[in-house]
Parts: structure tokens; sequence; C-alpha cells
């Protein structure tokens, strides 16, 4: 006859339950965080300007137009074609209750487009009353001077 024994487990038990827990918390946390602005990141490359100052983000009034290409024109987040630009930016005054006369129209153009692509937008937002109109930039800092050494 065998003699069976107890067969003892390890002491070391690892406990996951807490490390789930903090991933979840990590997890909405993160989400909750995220920034969600009214302006999608999209792959334009905007001209540099000289005397580019920074905008105020937080300016009520104020609707982005994003141009990528003739074919990609953006308002906020929806997509449309350039020639219903008009009816998009429209759409935005009467939704968001704005006046017409004191709204900004924020243009993003890429730097390679035609001029004749933009010059439709600024016209679109002329026939709709809007005269203030920003055009974003690309703030480059300020390079040290070259050759220039400590004493």
């Amino acid at each position: 006859m065998r003699a069976y024994r107890k067969r003892t487990w390890s002491s070391l038990c690892l406990n996951v339950t807490p490390l789930i827990d903090v991933i979840f918390l990590m997890t909405i946390f993160f989400l909750l965080t995220i920034n969600f602005s009214d302006v999608i990141s999209r792959a334009i490359s905007l001209p540099k300007a000289d005397e580019a100052r920074a905008a105020d983000q937080r300016a009520a009034g104020r609707i982005a137009v994003t141009v990528k290409s003739a074919d990609a024109v953006f308002i906020g987040a929806r997509s449309m074609p350039l020639a219903e630009i008009d009816a998009g930016i429209a759409e935005v005054l009467q939704e968001q209750s704005l006046d017409p006369l004191k709204t900004v129209v924020r243009v993003l153009a890429d730097e390679d487009l035609p001029y004749e692509v933009v010059q439709t937008v600024l016209q679109k937002a002329a026939q709709l009353g809007i005269s203030r109109i920003e055009f974003s930039a690309l703030i480059e800092p300020l390079q040290p001077l070259a050759g220039k050494t400590g004493s």
C-alpha cells in the first residue's frame, strides 16, 4: 500500500486583483483627461510667419476651418466639399447662435495649397457677413546667434 502525503503548496501567492483595479483606474483617468478640442489634428504643414502670435483658443465665437486640399475641407470635425463650405459655416452659426459680425473664422491651410482654394473660403465667409478672419501659422522658436562664444 502506498502512503499518500498531503501535498504542500508554496506559500507564495500572487493576488492580481489590485493590479487589475489599478490598471482599470488608470484607464479611466486617461480617458477622462483627454483634451477634447474643436480642432482635430490634421496632417497639414502650416506656413511660417515672422510676426505670428499665439491666439486665444478659448474665445467664444470662433469657427475653425481646416483646408488640407481642394477636396479635403473640414469645419471643426465635419468634412465637406469646398463648394458647400458656406452652408457648413452657416449651419455652425445657427447651431451656436453666433453673430456673423462678431464671429472669427480661423483658417488652418496647408502651406503648399493654391491660394485660390483659400480665397474661396474667404469669399464664402464674406458672403455670410463674416469679416474677421485669422490665419494659423507656425511659430518657430528663436534661434540663438551663431558664432557667439562665452567669455
